[in-house]
């Protein structure tokens, strides 16, 4: 069996995290013995622990964590040798940035194959895009690169990868181990717990408080649809820097007896379970998870066009699309939704069989157990994930 170093740079458990579990859980049974190891950006209050490598030992898992304090550690870049050529691994496969370039470096001084994957590249600060050019350069030395929808793959070809570097492999969602947790009893528990009872409508957000992922359009959108619903509440699921903005804006706006902001939660299936409708506005996404999480438990969702949510969301199908940024428009369609619980449920049940049919964890661990093979083989170009692989 091949044996493969799963490798992150990472400070809490999102969306790559979430995939690098799910492969390591499964790709057992293609050939490959994943093992994960995680530089660790621990700060304040944060746990010990690292919640990924945590996870993964709870299900009999190795995994290990560095502390990541230093941007670029000569150290680290020595241990990820060293334990790469020790133990014998056939391959290395990088989840973000910096991962890409300490691990690529490793892999070179090893002979170490390598992998990357891009989950998405940010560009809110001066700093973010900096790392996006360097991440840009680091690729260029990876045999074959991920991306995780076919939006992202077509961004990275426009940056000047190679078409024959860069496949597409969706992320997917493990539907018996998500779906199962949620139950009539549970949800009504935590309605209870968060004060809102039987009746009211609940419209979500999930996702970290960031300018990315467009909350204050989620708010501001709050504001029309309690002109017409005025029972509905509105769960802003997640943390980060923009929480106490928004917030502010949640009063400005006087809704704020409408809003509750619940911070990182680990009942996410529980909390969409008991959504009437699941938002997506934001500016920029690669192939988030939560999308293809509220459609696996068979939520409506309301989704910007943006990155690869169109891929997965098509309008009127598996659920709505408005553009980017438009509060109005984002309250229209959650408005048509909360009043027409056939047309959701209908949109829901169409996007649970596209989860199961084109996002399965069975199919994305046999293509990116085929990506390994090819890797490991040394013969470029043996496979093609992707129509119209020649860019």
């Amino acid at each position: 069996m091949e044996k493969v170093l799963h490798f992150r740079s990472s400070s809490g458990f999102h969306g790559p995290e979430r995939q690098m579990l799910q492969l390591a859980k499964h790709m057992g049974r293609e050939g490959f013995q994943l093992e994960t190891l995680v530089l660790y950006r621990r700060k304040g209050d944060m746990p010990p622990v690292h919640p990924l490598v945590e996870r993964a030992r709870n299900h009999g898992l190795e995994a290990e964590q560095l502390e990541g304090k230093a941007k670029f550690s000569p150290r680290s870049i020595s241990y990820i040798a060293q334990r790469l050529k020790r133990e014998r691994f056939s391959l290395i496969h990088t989840h973000d940035y910096k991962a890409n370039i300490l691990g690529g470096i490793a892999a070179k001084l090893t002979g170490v194959k390598s992998i990357a994957t891009v989950h998405l590249h940010t560009e809110t600060t001066h700093r973010l895009r900096l790392y996006k050019i360097i991440d840009l350069l680091a690729l260029r030395f990876f045999p074959k690169v991920i991306a995780v929808s076919g939006s992202l793959r077509q961004y990275l070809i426009a940056a000047g990868l190679s078409p024959q570097k860069v496949v597409t492999v969706h992320n997917a969602v493990d539907l018996g181990i998500f779906t199962s947790s949620v139950s009539f009893h549970n949800t009504q528990a935590v309605r209870n717990r968060l004060g809102i009872g039987s009746d009211p409508p609940i419209v979500s957000i999930i996702g970290r408080l960031t300018s990315q992922k467009g909350h204050r359009y989620f708010l501001e959108s709050a504001k029309c649809i309690l002109e017409v619903w005025p029972e509905t509440r509105f769960l802003i699921v997640g943390d980060g820097p923009l929480r106490d903005e928004l917030e502010s804006l949640s009063l400005s706006l006087g809704i704020a007896q409408a809003v509750r902001f619940l911070g990182y939660r680990q009942d996410i299936a529980t909390l969409m379970g008991m959504s009437d409708v699941i938002v997506m506005p934001s500016l920029r996404e690669g192939l988030p998870y939560i999308l293809l999480e509220a459609l696996a438990l068979a939520r409506p969702v309301v989704g910007t066009r943006v990155g690869g949510i169109p891929e997965v969301i098509k309008h009127g199908e598996t659920g709505f699309l408005v553009p980017s940024k438009d509060s109005e428009g984002l309250a229209e369609a959650i408005i048509q939704l909360l009043g027409n619980p056939e047309e959701a449920a209908r949109l829901g049940e169409r996007g649970r069989e596209l989860v199961l049919r084109e996002f399965n964890v069975e199919t994305t661990v046999q293509k990116i157990a085929a990506v390994y093979t090819e890797v490991l083989s040394g013969v470029s170009g043996r496979i093609c994930l992707d129509e119209g692989c020649d860019g």
